[in-house]
């Protein structure tokens, strides 16, 4: 190679060792002005200290407790809402919450006031798009990576509860066998019971020899344990202090899905300790006083109506702690009650229904419980509303059903091709039946032909 031709290629290699250089300090200067100008991350643990009152005017009110970020199920704090919430990226008037870098939201549960996982919350379109734009200034790359749950175990429904399903865990359970774990006659009630029916159809106890049961709800409160003499279910406190028999369905329970819906809390569970779940602050002399169920025209055909206002009342049917109108649940939209002070009761009014917040309030109540709100429903009688479990189950993506589903469509869709084939040429090389005519009919062409 020439002289000349040597100082052309080193020049060349100079020139390109400049130009990557300029695009090395233009780099660098782009991701110092991208960290400066983007909000730290402010830690989960200090979601408590956010002013939700300047907020969200009148907190808690009607709005979602956001400075609870607890688990429905393990009722411990959720480190991935609480960091949204800590950074105040939740709306305050709506019940999902998404966390800030991974696809996955949280709902808020009136009903147990806690938080459930929920991915349906995707839907609303316009909520992950103001989401987006309140956490658009944060240094998202500062957050680690929230665990997401791992598959879990659906949650079998009421309507599949019976013999053959217990026979799956108890395979030598017997009509006459005891204890019936294949009936959830209550006691008390002489009837079904519906929370009792969850915790025998998923399996809430740990031996088919065992005498207790656990709720799936409160496994470390409520239990029954068998009656013998009456062949029913009666609460039994003292099945709590059994520590081996309790942990295992606490165990169960966390391994469960969340449900699609929430189990109701009984009308007769009505009391200041409940209300509290609610309303922190509650007390006896509180105003209004939600833990009396009491009609102000009471009589005996109104029997009734006070187990649907109890209802209710048990399941916080009322936006705010402060509110003095409470809806029923079997019909939020036309009937409603207020507290009348001076009578200490509760009456029915209208004026309550005027309130298109509150009402809304109470039909958003209705929807997630777990069953229709009706007659039966408020007499303890529990229906379980036919709740496809589609939410769960298809949380995380169950690639391989979905792949099944698709094969088996596929395969019909070939069959229904052979079938319409060969009903064709059936249609070309079988003669058609000659048509059949009555014998009326036929007596009249025989007259036009005479």
């Amino acid at each position: 190679q020439s002289t000349w031709g040597r100082i052309y290629t080193e020049i060349i290699i100079m020139n390109k060792n400049k130009v990557l250089f300029v695009y090395v300090i233009l780099y660098f200067i782009s991701y110092l002005k991208e960290t400066s100008a983007c909000t730290h991350v402010t830690p989960y643990t200090d979601y408590n200290k956010v002013e939700f009152e300047s907020i969200c005017p009148g907190f808690p009110g009607s709005y979602p407790r956001f400075d609870v970020p607890v688990d429905c199920y393990t009722r411990k704090i959720i480190p991935g809402l609480a960091l949204s919430v800590a950074n105040k990226v939740f709306q305050c008037s709506k019940w999902c919450v998404y966390a800030l870098k991974e696809e996955f939201a949280w709902i808020w549960s009136p009903v147990s006031q806690c938080w459930k996982s929920a991915k349906n919350c995707f839907e609303f379109a316009d909520e992950v798009m103001v989401k987006t734009e309140l956490s658009k200034d944060l240094c998202l790359n500062e957050i680690t990576p929230t665990p997401i749950p791992q598959n879990c175990q659906p949650l079998i429904p009421n309507s599949d509860f019976g013999l053959p399903l217990i026979r799956k865990k108890c395979p030598h359970q017997q009509p006459v066998s005891k204890p019936y774990f294949h009936e959830a006659i209550n006691c008390q009630t002489g009837d079904q019971d519906g929370e009792l029916k969850q915790a025998l159809a998923n399996g809430a106890f740990s031996d088919c020899r065992n005498w207790c049961v656990y709720s799936i709800k409160s496994p470390n409160q409520i239990a029954w344990g068998w009656n013998p003499e009456h062949d029913c279910w009666s609460t039994d406190n003292s099945c709590v202090n059994i520590p081996h028999e309790r942990d295992y369905v606490v165990n169960l329970k966390s391994r469960l899905c969340d449900p699609p819906c929430d189990q109701p809390n009984k009308a007769s569970s009505l009391s200041v300790e409940l209300l509290r779940a609610k309303c922190p602050k509650y007390s006896a002399s509180n105003l209004p006083q939600y833990h009396i169920g009491n009609l102000c025209n009471e009589s005996s055909e109104s029997k009734n109506e006070k187990e649907e206002l109890k209802f209710a009342l048990a399941n916080f049917a009322f936006s705010s702690c402060k509110n003095w109108c409470v809806f029923s649940l079997e019909r939020p939209r036309d009937k409603a009650w207020i507290w009348n002070q001076k009578e200490t009761c509760w009456e029915n009014s209208v004026n309550c229904l005027a309130n298109p917040e509150e009402v809304q309030f109470a039909v958003r109540v209705q929807e997630v419980l777990c069953v229709e709100v009706t007659e039966s429903v408020l007499t303890s009688r529990k229906i379980q509303r036919q709740t496809p479990q589609v939410e769960d189950t298809g949380l995380w993506g169950d690639e391989a059903t979905q792949q099944d589903a698709i094969a088996m469509w596929k395969s019909f869709a070939s069959l229904s091709g052979v079938t319409f084939g060969l009903i064709v040429l059936l249609q070309l090389f079988v003669p058609p039946k000659p048509e059949h005519t009555s014998p009326i009919e036929t007596s009249e062409d025989s007259r036009e032909e005479e």
